[in-house]
């Protein structure tokens, strides 16, 4: 298996569309590349037991839910690395740590990292010796650097990164009325600012629109005409065909990225082929999620989906239930033509499967601001992720004084402000 690995790694040809790091210092010397699949190599480490023997090796925290990247470390001559850490905002403080396998020979034994005390003084060296590995969990003094290399060389290793999939305030850290304070296990943050990308390369998370089809007729969805609640002129009616999609996205790495199935213009459930993209991209990314109202397919749908995605053991899927009221009085106010008890159900089915992987958005409007206290407590006992998002369109606008003071209370966001308020629980 090394023997054949090792030749797949120096006969990857990289490109500049695989490379990582172009703007840094190091560049054109380090150079890291997306990890192309390697005959299944990237795969083995989404089986459980050797992602667990990975977070055993660098300690990882126990509870502290992790995911795995990997990439492609290419050093050629002049390669250096300052002191650091690796333990930066962005790969965030709450757990980052490393695997590095090592493709080189004895030759090269003298250029590996060096591992650096708190006062960043060289404490030992890792040789850069075929077949060799060092793995680490960063912290404030997990300090390492490499010398500069000055002969010609083309070593390669592979950085398996682990990383803590969110990072989330404590619940200290939240503001709620006291009768809904949450429990000790849930995590929760607040978001105000959305993420500003500098290039198709940064995003993380991409959103595909596969149809313009669904069942409802929410008044501030951009399908739908306000003023008449029927399908707005400019919208066509249509599926994306399934081969086309699967074109576009055979031709891309998604390792490092997650798939979403939302879209502004219809619900994905409404796709007839849809369990054929979902298991095209839980074989391809690393997470799957897809938006829906709920009332779409039926309980048989989601047992039987979630079966054939643990069968393919790679990506976890994941669905987002948009659901604003705990009746069908409430809930079809605004989404209107659903059927409350079966977006119920399909929800619940979820949540019973894995409820880690089961999401609840939540729009508070006037109607509803006074379930508010219900649904979040609803979902604590659910151990569900709840997003609750107040209404900024004009329908339903959130305008007395009673309500506002009630979200106001409940989730200590101030409802008047210019910007989206979101309380993520």
């Amino acid at each position: 298996m090394y023997e054949k690995l090792k030749k797949l790694v120096y006969e990857f040809e990289p490109t500049k569309e695989s490379l990582l790091n172009e703007n840094e210092d190091v560049y054109p010397m380090g150079q890291t590349h997306i990890c192309p699949n390697l005959d299944g190599f990237r795969d083995l480490w989404v089986m459980p037991e050797h992602k667990q023997w990975l977070l055993d090796k660098i300690n990882w925290p126990v509870g502290l839910e992790a995911s795995i990247e990997i990439s492609l470390h290419i050093d050629g001559a002049g390669f250096y690395q300052q002191p650091h850490r690796d333990l930066k905002p962005t790969q965030s403080p709450a757990g980052y740590g490393t695997l590095q396998l090592y493709f080189g020979n004895e030759e090269l034994e003298d250029t590996g990292a060096w591992v650096l005390d708190r006062y960043k003084e060289k404490a030992k060296q890792i040789p850069f010796a075929e077949n060799t590995a060092w793995a680490f969990l960063a912290s404030d003094v997990s300090w390492h650097s490499v010398d500069k290399i000055d002969r010609p060389i083309n070593r390669r290793s592979f950085m398996i990164n682990v990383r803590h999939r969110t990072n989330r305030l404590k619940p200290e850290h939240l503001h709620v009325a006291k009768k809904t304070t949450p429990p000790n296990h849930l995590n929760t943050e607040a978001k105000h600012n959305p993420r500003k990308w500098k290039s198709f390369r940064d995003h993380s998370r991409v959103d595909f629109c596969i149809t313009t089809y669904c069942q409802s007729k929410c008044p501030t969805c951009p399908r739908t005409n306000a003023s008449t609640l029927e399908l707005s002129d400019f919208i066509t009616l249509q599926h994306m065909p399934f081969p086309t999609w699967f074109s576009v996205i055979d031709r891309v790495d998604w390792s490092r990225k997650e798939i979403q199935f939302c879209g502004e213009h219809g619900d994905p459930m409404m796709h007839p082929d849809i369990e054929k993209f979902i298991l095209a991209s839980t074989e391809r990314a690393w997470i799957t999620t897809v938006n829906t109202n709920g009332a779409l397919r039926n309980k048989k749908f989601y047992q039987d989906i979630y079966e054939k995605v643990e069968d393919s053991d790679y990506g976890e899927l994941s669905f987002v239930f948009a659901i604003d009221g705990l009746t069908q009085e409430t809930n079809e106010k605004y989404r209107i033509d659903v059927n409350f008890k079966k977006a119920w159900e399909n929800f619940m089915t979820c949540v019973e499967i894995d409820s880690r992987l089961t999401y609840w958005d939540f729009l508070v409007f006037e109607h509803n601001w006074h379930e508010l206290e219900d649904v979040i407590r609803i979902a604590k006992e659910l151990s569900v992720s709840l997003d609750i998002k107040v209404n900024r369109g004009e329908y339903a606008l959130l305008t007395s004084d009673e309500g506002k003071q009630h979200v106001k209370n409940v989730l200590n966001i101030d409802v008047d402000a210019d910007d989206q308020q979101i309380r993520d629980l």
